[in-house]
């Protein structure tokens, strides 16, 4: 009835049978996908309506606030130790020697580029965290923290 080089062609099926396979294969792993995404959201539903306390909008303000200070500090210190070790470009450390002049110790930034530990050293002198924190970008004026604080140019706006 045929040898071996005739297999499959009086298969009926041919030619919608891989059609057929990749589709099944198709929907069989979305269906499966769908039922481990359900799993992990019910135990994550389940998790959060089991916590009796209850999330004050204010305490995530406050924790955001925080953390952007944090970041901020971070962010600056790194700026520093950059400008005391030499490590950028000229007009990035001529922009950064004009916004930390203030919060640096006097001389430190006229004896030239700190050694890693030196710079280190100096990062620790640093001891105003709010200073460090809200060190003024060029031409801009700076709010000591509080959300309630007017800036300068707003006050004198207002009583003009």
């Amino acid at each position: 009835e045929g040898d071996e080089g005739d297999w499959g062609r009086e298969c009926s099926y041919r030619y919608s049978a891989p059609f057929y396979f990749f589709s099944y294969f198709l929907m069989a792993n979305a269906v499966l996908a769908n039922l481990f995404v359900s799993i992990i959201l019910d135990k994550f539903t389940c998790e959060t309506a089991s916590e009796e306390e209850s999330t004050n909008f204010i305490e995530v303000v406050h924790v955001a606030f925080l953390v952007n200070n944090f970041r901020n500090m971070l962010t600056n210190k790194i700026r520093i130790y950059q400008l005391l070790r030499g490590r950028a470009d000229r007009r990035t450390l001529k922009r950064y020697r004009k916004r930390y002049a203030r919060i640096l110790p006097p001389g430190c930034l006229d004896e030239g580029h700190y050694r890693h530990g030196e710079a280190l050293k100096i990062l620790r002198l640093i001891k105003d965290v709010k200073s460090i924190i809200s060190a003024p970008r060029d031409g801009e004026e700076t709010r000591d923290g509080s959300p309630n604080t007017v800036l300068p140019s707003a006050q004198q706006s207002a009583a003009a």
